[in-house]
C-alpha cells in the first residue's frame, strides 16, 4: 500500500514538473518555397510578431491557413526546428506548389547510398515525411541536405516519387549516382478482351539530371484508332524550367478488319498507311511548378498502302498547356487539365491540312484516414474527368478521335463504335476509388460534324488484387497494376461485357 502511494506521488510530481516547464520561445521565423514578397505586408508583419513569443501550434496553423488563403495555388505547412539555445525553436512555414499533395508518403528510401553514412538527424527528418501528404519543398530541402553530406566523395543525389504498395500512396526515393544513371522498366500494361494485350518497355540514360536519352519499344492498341508497334528514341537536355527534346519514332500500323472494310466502303475514301516515321523536336517550359507549356513540330512520313504504295508527309505545328492545382486549405481536392492544339497546312508542304483541338479537365476529391493494415476502411477518392475534341479539315487517321479501350468507355470496343474514328469527341467519366478497387460510370460519343451524336454509356469495376489478398510487398504492386476488371455497356439488349486488366484512371 505504501509502495503504491509512493508511486502515485512520484508520478504526480513528475507530471507537475513537466507541466511546469515553460513553452518553447520562437527564436526566428522562416518561409521556404516562395519569396516573402508574395505575401501581404500585414501577413508578413504578423509572422514577425511571433518572434520572441511562446510557441503556439494553433497560432502557427492559423498563419499557414492565411498563407494558403493569399496563395490559393500553394500548400502551406508549419514546422519547428531546434533553435540556437535550449528552449528556443525556429518556426518554419513551408510553402510549395505541391502537385503530389494528394498522395500519402508510404516510405522514404535510399538507393545506391550507404545508409550508415547518413547522419541520424537527417535520417530522422526524412522519416518524418512518412504518413503525411507529399511536400515537394521539404523533400527537395532534404535532398539538398543529403547531397551536402555526400559532397566531398559521395555520389550526386537525385529524388524521385514512385507508386507505393497501397493505392494513393507513394514512395520517395533518394538515389545516388556519381555522374551517370540507367533505368529499365515495363509500363502501361493492359489487356482488353476485344483488343488484346498492350505494353511498353523503356530504357533510359541520365547524366546529372541535365541531359539523357530514352528508348521505348511498344505494341499498343490505345490511345489511337490503330494498333501500332515499333520504337521511339529521344534525346533531351534541360533544367527545372526549360527542357528541349528531339524524338524519332518508327511505328508499324495494324488495322482492324472493321476499319479495313469501312475504309473500302467509304465514298470519301480513307487512305490507310503501313508505316509512320516521325521526327518531333519540342521545347517544354515550366512557367510554375503547376503550369507547363510545350511547343513543337512533328514531321511525319506515311507509307500509304492504297490505292498503290506511295509516301505522304504530314507536317504539324503543336502547342499544349497543362496545369494542376490543389486549392484551398484542406488539401483534399485537386484540379488538373490541359489544352492541345495541332495544325497542319499545305503551305508547309503537308499532304494533310487540318486543325485539331483537345481540352481535358479532371476534378478529384479524396479522404485519408490512416487505416489499420487489415481494416476495410481507407483512403477514398472520387474523380470526375471529361474531354472534348474537335478537328476541322482532313486530319490523318492518327489524329482522328476514338473511344472504347482500357482507358475510356470500358465495356465498349472502339472498332464497333466508329471503325474510322471521328472529328468530334465528348467524354465524361466518374470513378470512385478505394484501396481495394474502383468502380466507374462513363459516357461518351464520337461522331463527325454534321452527323447525329450517339451517346454510349458503361459501368464497371476493377479490383486491386495485391491489397485485397494482403500480398507481400514485392508482389503487391505488381498485382495492383494488373487490376482485373469488367466493363459493362449499358444497352437495351445484347449486353457483352468486356474483361480488362490494367488501364483506367
Amino acid at each position: 500500500m505504501k509502495t503504491g502511494l509512493a508511486l502515485i506521488l512520484t508520478l504526480m510530481i513528475f507530471a507537475g514538473t513537466v507541466a511546469a516547464q515553460p513553452p518553447s520561445t520562437v527564436e526566428k521565423t522562416e518561409i521556404s518555397g516562395v519569396s516573402e514578397d508574395k505575401l501581404s505586408a500585414a501577413l508578413r508583419a504578423d509572422i514577425q510578431k511571433l518572434v520572441g513569443q511562446a510557441y503556439d501550434a494553433q497560432a502557427a496553423t492559423q498563419i499557414a491557413e492565411r498563407i494558403q488563403t493569399e496563395l490559393p495555388e500553394y500548400v502551406a505547412t508549419s514546422t519547428t526546428a531546434s533553435g540556437s539555445q535550449a528552449g528556443r525553436v525556429r518556426l518554419v512555414f513551408s510553402v510549395a506548389h505541391n502537385v503530389n499533395a494528394k498522395y500519402i508518403v508510404e516510405a522514404v528510401e535510399v538507393k545506391n547510398i550507404d545508409r550508415t553514412k547518413i547522419s541520424d538527424a537527417l535520417w530522422a527528418d526524412m522519416q518524418k515525411m512518412v504518413g503525411h501528404p507529399v511536400d515537394d519543398a521539404e523533400a527537395d530541402r532534404l535532398r539538398e541536405r543529403l547531397a551536402a553530406e555526400f559532397k566531398k566523395n559521395g555520389p550526386h543525389v537525385g529524388r524521385s516519387v514512385i507508386k507505393g504498395d497501397q493505392p494513393q500512396h507513394v514512395k520517395i526515393i533518394y538515389e545516388g549516382h556519381s555522374e551517370n544513371s540507367f533505368g529499365f522498366g515495363f509500363s502501361n500494361p493492359g489487356y482488353h478482351s476485344k483488343q488484346k494485350f498492350s505494353g511498353l518497355m523503356n530504357a533510359n540514360y541520365n547524366r546529372l539530371d541535365i541531359t539523357g536519352v530514352n528508348l521505348e519499344v511498344m505494341n499498343k492498341a490505345e490511345p489511337l484508332l490503330e494498333r501500332f508497334a515499333g520504337f521511339k528514341a529521344s534525346y533531351w537536355v534541360g533544367n527545372k524550367r526549360i527542357r528541349a527534346q528531339a524524338e524519332y519514332s518508327s511505328l508499324r500500323t495494324q488495322w482492324s478488319a472493321g476499319t479495313l472494310l469501312a475504309a473500302a466502303a467509304n465514298p470519301a475514301g480513307f487512305d490507310l498507311y503501313r508505316h509512320r516515321n516521325t521526327i518531333a523536336p519540342s521545347v517544354k517550359v515550366t512557367v510554375t511548378d503547376n503550369i507547363h507549356i510545350t511547343l513543337g513540330v512533328d514531321w511525319a512520313q506515311l507509307q500509304m498502302q492504297s490505292p498503290a504504295l506511295h509516301f505522304e508527309s504530314v507536317r504539324t505545328a503543336k502547342g499544349s498547356v497543362d496545369y494542376s492545382f490543389n486549392p484551398g486549405s484542406s488539401g483534399n481536392y485537386g484540379i488538373s487539365g490541359g489544352y492541345d492544339l495541332h495544325t497542319a497546312g499545305n503551305t508547309s508542304g503537308s499532304n494533310a491540312a487540318y486543325t485539331r483541338h483537345v481540352w481535358s479537365q479532371s476534378f478529384a476529391f479524396w479522404k485519408q484516414n490512416n487505416p489499420e493494415p487489415n481494416s476495410f476502411t481507407g483512403p477514398h477518392r472520387i474523380s470526375v474527368d471529361f474531354k472534348l475534341g474537335k478537328s476541322t479539315g482532313s486530319p490523318p487517321m492518327f489524329e482522328r478521335f476514338a473511344l472504347g479501350s482500357i482507358d475510356t468507355l470500358r465495356g465498349w470496343n472502339k472498332y464497333e463504335i466508329s471503325p474510322l474514328g471521328g472529328n468530334r469527341m465528348a467524354y465524361l467519366g466518374v470513378t470512385y476509388m478505394h484501396k481495394y478497387g474502383r468502380v466507374f460510370y462513363e459516357n461518351g460519343s464520337v461522331w463527325n460534324g454534321g452527323q447525329p451524336k450517339v451517346l454510349r454509356k458503361s459501368i464497371g469495376a476493377n479490383v486491386y488484387l495485391g491489397t485485397l489478398l494482403h500480398a507481400p510487398k514485392p508482389f503487391r504492386l505488381i498485382l495492383n497494376i494488373v487490376s482485373p476488371g469488367i466493363g459493362v455497356p449499358i444497352t437495351g439488349s445484347h449486353v457483352h461485357p468486356v474483361i480488362t486488366f490494367g488501364g483506367g484512371n
